[in-house]
């Protein structure tokens, strides 16, 4: 006959059994969606990483035998790429990129303390053959490892190249220089610099030409290879064909809807469209292939689908198996979009592009809609019972934020253009709390 305390404990450990066996617990939270009813939804939050815990499998079980594992948090993430399963995060703060592997639900890490030691990594690209690409602000190179994540190389010299943002396309790799004011084009493979898009002129005023560049922080190719740099200081995102010579840009410096005020990130999905960061009205703007301004989504707050001091993006990304369970089924989505948060409670908020199931019009917008008159006067983003923000087209305001005057400005006359696994030891985390202030990446953007 078994003993009282056996069988007592026997019932503790089938208990544990039973709830043990769980992986990442859904999160029930209220989707937003964008634009907001009574427009037909094309985007809508899915789901946001803080820690390794919002991705990896955990057991009761296995935290009460061998103890509860160390959580990996970011600390001020600013660059994100996706490839193969996996988000790859450039974190300046940690030194390291951070590797959230959404098939093997584990949370990983490129770093190293020897001669692929990372100070300040802005950027982060990955190419079709699995080789990454960082733009490391601190030591004034572009980093590069192999699909192993072994380091094999760095090219630049420190103090005559600052890169901040970095862009695969085919054979060429894209990099946005802030000091030099150019973006360079290398040949990935083997270093050579090929051709210097942009460059500083000078000025007329406050006037710079078409296609002179201020402070390039962020760069981004089409499917046609024309090539996006996100400008912080013009607030504009300049755009050039593959040869390298202007065509026209995309915003100005304002609080209309199309205009920024602090351009950060920018990506192009595979039809064209223009989707661009901006830090300071906390919301991504998507662009039609023409340059005209079609919605947004986002907007200050800390709820699920608000942004906090976004950066980097990434979309074209698959519907991976993990994130299904977070779509709201009346959504049908076609990808996802992967937002930088550098602060805040969530530090990769990802949105899913796509249409309602009762909603005929399955394409992208492509036409800019009419700004309705007072959106940039309404405040955005209650942070409790919000409903999606805004309206299509128009910027979210963060209550109290300077979004600056709204200046028309002219379009420039066209301008001729110069140029026409590495897993050491583990990368040191940030102590609890946020910082209370922005760091601009690299230490040298505007």
């Amino acid at each position: 006959m078994a003993h009282p305390w056996r069988r007592g404990l026997v019932l503790v450990l089938v208990s544990w059994l039973a709830v043990g066996c769980s992986t990442v617990t859904k999160k029930e939270v209220k989707p937003l969606y964008f634009p907001a009813a009574p427009d037909p939804p094309r985007v809508v939050s899915v789901y946001r990483f803080f820690t390794n815990r919002d991705l990896e499998e955990h057991s009761a079980f296995n935290e009460f035998v061998v103890g509860k594992a160390p959580t990996i948090r970011f600390d001020h993430p600013y660059g994100v790429a996706y490839h193969d399963h996996t988000i790859y995060v450039a974190d300046p703060q940690l030194g390291a990129i951070l590797l959230f592997d959404l098939e093997k639900r584990k949370v990983a890490w490129i770093y190293s303390e020897g001669a692929g030691q990372m100070k300040r990594p802005n950027g982060v690209a990955v190419a079709d053959d699995g080789t990454v690409y960082i733009a490391d602000a601190g030591r004034d190179q572009v980093l590069r490892y192999n699909a192993e994540h072994k380091y094999i190389g760095a090219w630049g010299v420190k103090g005559k190249f600052h890169p901040t943002g970095v862009a695969v396309h085919g054979d060429r790799l894209y990099v946005a220089d802030v000091l030099g004011h150019y973006i360079r084009v290398f040949d990935r493979k083997t270093g050579k610099l090929l051709q210097s898009i942009g460059g500083q002129a000078g000025r007329e005023g406050k006037k710079v030409p078409l296609g002179y560049l201020v402070a390039p922080t962020n760069v981004a190719v089409g499917p046609e290879g024309n090539i996006y740099a996100s400008d912080t200081m013009q607030s504009v995102v300049v755009k050039y064909d593959p040869e390298g010579h202007a065509l026209s840009h995309v915003g100005a410096r304002g609080d209309a809807p199309g205009s920024f005020a602090r351009p950060r990130g920018v990506a192009v999905d595979s039809e064209g469209h223009i989707y661009v960061v901006d830090a300071a009205f906390e919301n991504v703007q998507m662009f039609n292939p023409k340059g005209q301004a079609l919605m947004f989504f986002g907007g200050a707050g800390s709820i699920p689908g608000r942004l906090w001091l976004p950066s980097g993006i990434c979309v074209g990304v698959p519907v991976d198996d993990f994130f299904k369970p977070y779509i709201p089924k009346d959504f049908v989505a076609e990808s996802l979009m992967l937002v930088a948060n550098q602060y805040g409670p969530a530090n990769i908020s990802v949105f899913a592009f796509g249409h309602g199931k009762d909603n005929n019009n399955k394409k992208k917008p492509t036409e800019a809609p009419a700004a309705k008159a007072g959106d940039q006067g309404k405040e955005k983003g209650k942070e409790k019972g919000a409903a999606a923000a805004g309206t299509t087209g128009a910027n979210a305001e963060k209550t109290g934020a300077v979004t600056g005057t709204k200046q028309d400005q002219a379009e420039p006359a066209k301008a001729v253009v110069p140029g026409g696994k590495d897993n050491g030891s583990a990368p040191p985390q940030p102590a609890d709390g946020q910082p209370a202030k922005e760091a601009a990446p690299g230490g040298a953007q505007p």
